[in-house]
């Protein structure tokens, strides 16, 4: 029945600039479980409408005992009643003002809620005693006749009656519950939960036993702990710690040595009481391990960003590794790697100055990975090198392929690359087969191709009107460019030539070669 509001309520009523409205109403059921025999939820259905910016909705129930809690619109609230009776709750509704905490508009309803004991409801308590044991005893507080109570420790074992006394072997956790029934028939269950920390239990160390097997790889050692654990009325945790020979220590079951060697390794076990924290067995053994020095291994992984438009289907690598020598200022791939995995390792260097390079092989439609050395770089002379002292791994030497792409059109530019031209007669040297060819448009999009097995090149559909600067990307000369213009009346360049030449440096503006500076 909905009543005018307190009077208090009444006084603080403002009428602001916001005309809200608010309706206070509410329901309730009992829900009585477990050891809370006189629980009732409350659910919520009040509105408060018409609010303001600066408005908002509170809502709040009294039990009908003294208590209150607030609630949320279409929420529910349980409350546990101290004692069974007829109780009167009300639902408020309010419209307050966030600023000042004014309230603007309220309504009030209220309910006769009457709780009372279920027949076979009854509640547990209990009390610890001396050595892991704990006294039951069940409650009915309805007065239920020719009540059964039947017990769950938790532990694997049970009983019968009230009160009742059972002792816990091992120290934890644990959930007792406990079913009571009647004749009626009705019937109730309850759980609690327990903590023992004073059972007696026993253990022996008999059984426990420090093992383990080992595996090498070249100069890594993997351990697999097979120690046995002691018996025990209680659980308990186990803590392996490592000696691995050369000084170094850990947790750790697998370990990498730096030089080749025999080694003796060391585990020491320990089993912990998992309550109360204390060692109860230990035991320790140890075994000799043989390893082989490390490898020297130069290693990375290729790259490329697919959100640049970018993308092969699992794409296949190559990687070069390329060798300088700043004092006789050769350059020179010495080794390469091929295959699908994305990660690469050249094996087996000795000291020296390296780059490296890598390229898509299976790349088929445009935009695409481009060839790249070092991190980032397009061009050798402008690639990163690192040094290598010949022993133990070089890592993170990573690359990461630029993305290229040219617009399809009518233009057309082609050429050769020569080495070793006669400098007397200026005559062709010998075709230089496989030589990489970047083009760049004026916008910065890059293609590339390679030279075939007569050193020619060449670049179709290209767009007219357009300027293109052609680079040769030989090993050991640094980059001579070519700048390439076509318009729509001349859309074909296909002498732009290159010669590669280590004792003079030409060029023939005719024939369209350039020479390629030697380093």
């Amino acid at each position: 029945m909905k009543n005018l509001f307190f009077t208090l309520i009444a006084l603080l009523f403002v009428q602001g600039a916001y005309a809200c409205s608010a309706t206070a109403s509410f329901s309730n059921s009992n829900t009585s479980s477990g050891n809370n025999l006189l629980q009732v939820t409350f659910t919520n259905s009040s509105s408060v409408t018409s609010l303001g910016s600066n408005q908002y909705a509170q809502y709040i129930v009294r039990f009908g005992d003294g208590t209150s809690s607030y609630v949320g619109y279409g929420s529910n609230v349980s409350h546990n009643y101290s004692s069974a009776g007829t109780y009167t709750a009300t639902m408020v509704a309010l419209g307050i003002d966030s600023p000042g905490n004014t309230i603007y508009c309220g309504d009030s309803t209220t309910a006769s809620v009457t709780v009372s004991y279920p027949a076979c409801g009854s509640t547990i308590s209990f009390t610890y005693g001396s050595g892991g044991a704990v006294t039951y005893t069940a409650n009915t507080p309805a007065g239920t006749s020719g009540m059964t109570y039947t017990w769950y420790y938790g532990d694997g074992s049970g009983g019968t009656g009230s009160p009742v006394t059972h002792t816990y072997a091992s120290n934890g956790y644990y959930w007792d519950t406990l079913v009571a029934t009647s004749g009626a028939p009705c019937s109730w269950t309850t759980i609690v939960q327990v903590h023992i920390t004073n059972a007696a239990f026993t253990y022996s160390c008999a059984t426990a036993h420090a093992a383990f097997t080992s595996s090498v790889s070249v100069n890594n050692v993997y351990l697999t702990n097979t120690s046995t654990n002691p018996t025990s009325s209680q659980s308990f945790t186990s803590n392996a710690y490592w000696y691995y020979g050369d000084g170094n220590s850990g947790y750790s079951n697998s370990h990498s040595y730096a030089a080749a060697g025999t080694y003796t390794v060391c585990l020491v076990m320990s089993w912990i009481d998992s309550i109360g924290n204390t060692q109860i067995c230990h035991d320790s053994t140890c075994n000799n391990v043989t390893v082989s020095a490390p490898p020297n291994n130069i290693t990375g992984t290729v790259s490329f960003d697919t959100s640049s438009g970018c993308y092969v289907s699992s794409p296949a690598f190559k990687v070069w590794l390329i060798t300088y020598n700043s004092s006789t200022q050769i350059l020179a791939a010495i080794d390469s790697v091929s295959g699908s995995s994305a990660s690469y390792t050249f094996t087996g260097k000795p000291a020296g100055i390296y780059r490296v390079k890598a390229m898509v092989t299976n790349a088929t439609s445009s935009p695409a990975p481009i060839p790249t050395y070092g991190l980032d770089s397009l061009h050798w002379d402008h690639a990163d090198s690192f040094a290598y002292s010949g022993s133990g791994i070089s890592a993170y030497h990573d690359i990461h392929l630029q993305c290229g792409t040219l617009v399809s059109g009518p233009g057309f530019i082609g050429g050769n690359v020569t080495m070793g031209a006669n400098k007397a007669s200026k005559t062709t040297g010998v075709p230089d087969a496989n030589v990489e060819i970047l083009i760049r448009n004026a916008a910065g999009n890059i293609g590339y191709a390679f030279t075939d097995v007569n050193g020619n090149y060449s670049f179709s559909n290209l767009p007219v009107p357009g300027t293109y600067t052609i680079y040769p990307e030989i090993l050991g000369y640094q980059n001579t460019p070519w700048i390439v213009t076509l318009t729509n009346s001349y859309q074909t360049a296909n002498s732009i030539n290159f010669q590669a030449h280590t004792v003079s440096h030409y060029t023939n503006t005719t024939t369209g070669i350039v020479n390629i500076n030697a380093v």
